[in-house]
Formats: structure tokens, C-alpha cells, sequence
């Protein structure tokens, strides 16, 4: 059933010439290096969860407007090229759907989260170049059960920025097990928040040639 501020450093500084001191206006001093496009393919664990606002009860709550959030953080990476020089990253998506039956728990994830538009921000190891972040676009394509598993795979427009033209797919492993989905989605709270665990996977692979 269950189943997308940056902050300048300003800097003065003082030349000084016999007595006379002239200054040089402030200059954006921090201004980051371009990023890298990376280029490879990266394998990731995924850790995190899936909220929704309100929460999702059975019948529904009688509204018509769901906002739902999925974030993890990923760990434990390898892979090839720039794949190889990640460390970790998180990934985040929102999607907010507006439908009479929007608030009930039939709708996810077969229908609300059945697309999914994902950015992903990478951390590199030292000395290595910082990477640009990936933007995805998957479609779910099978649930499966014990544990609960949401299977996802590529969506047009696919990957861009970094990695752009892999292949790319995502496997969010529950905690809850499907009982106690069901058990909160009949409860007067409702269904606020799912757990993702360590189990989980995204990756980005070079296309078969």
C-alpha cells in the first residue's frame, strides 16, 4: 500500500607606504573556486528520512495539499574518476501534491512519490576538487517487502551536472516494517515520518557501452 546562503568574506587591506596608508577597497576574498563537474560513477550508502506535513492517516485528514520530504546523508562511497575521491554527500527532494485524497496513506509511494526531481550535494576528500552537485529525476519502478523497499531508476531528463549521463538509481530500505505503517496510518496521528536506514543505496554508473 505505502508503497529540489551563500556567505562573503569581506576583506580590507592596508598598503602602506612610507606614512601613507592607501586602502584597497573591499574585495570578495572568498569567493569559491569554480566547482568540478565530475565525471565516473559513484556508489553510496544512504541514511535519513521521509517526512510529511501533514501527516497521512488512512482516510486522509480531509485536506488537499501533501508537502513531502525526503533527505539522507550518504556515507561509505566508492567508485571510479571523480566517484573515487567522494567521502560522503546528502541527497534531498520535496514533493508537494494537491488532491482530494492527498492526506491518506494509499497515495505513497505508489502515486505521490512515484517521480521524484533529486539534488545531490557531494563532499570530496582533502586536496581533491569539490564537485558540482548532481540533479536526478527517478521514477519508481517496484516495492518490495521485508523490509520494505522502495526500487527506483532513471527519469528524463536523467542526470546532469555531475556524473551527468550516468546511469542513475536509488533504493531507500525502511525501518518501519509494513505493520507498523499501517498500524500509524490508522492511528488518530497519523503518519508522520518514515526512517530510512544504512541499508539503503544510490548510485551512479557509466552507461553499458
Amino acid at each position: 500500500m505505502l508503497f529540489p546562503i551563500r556567505v562573503r568574506t569581506f576583506v580590507t587591506t592596508a598598503i602602506v607606504v612610507g606614512s601613507v596608508a592607501a586602502f584597497v577597497a573591499p574585495t570578495a576574498a572568498a569567493a569559491a573556486a569554480p566547482k568540478t563537474q565530475g565525471v565516473g560513477s559513484v556508489t553510496c550508502s544512504a541514511k535519513g528520512k521521509v517526512t510529511f506535513n501533514p501527516p497521512l492517516t488512512t482516510a486522509g485528514t480531509g485536506g488537499t495539499m501533501e508537502k513531502i520530504k525526503i533527505a539522507v546523508k550518504l556515507s561509505s562511497c566508492s567508485g571510479t574518476g571523480d566517484g573515487a575521491t567522494i567521502v560522503g554527500g546528502s541527497t534531498k527532494t520535496l514533493s508537494v501534491v494537491a488532491s482530494d485524497d492527498a492526506t491518506k496513506c494509499s497515495a505513497v509511494p505508489d502515486w505521490e512519490l512515484s517521480m521524484l526531481a533529486v539534488t545531490t550535494r557531494w563532499k570530496a576528500s582533502t586536496g581533491s576538487p569539490q564537485l558540482a552537485n548532481t540533479q536526478d529525476g527517478f521514477n519508481l519502478t517496484s516495492i518490495s517487502a521485508n523490509p520494505v523497499t522502495w526500487n527506483y531508476s532513471p527519469a528524463y531528463p536523467g542526470t546532469t551536472g555531475s556524473f551527468s549521463g550516468d546511469d542513475a538509481s536509488a533504493q531507500f530500505v525502511l525501518q518501519q516494517t509494513q505493520a507498523e505503517i499501517d498500524a500509524a496510518c490508522a492511528s488518530p496521528a497519523g503518519l508522520a515520518t518514515l526512517k530510512i536506514t544504512n541499508a539503503s543505496t544510490l548510485a551512479w554508473a557509466l552507461p553499458a557501452s
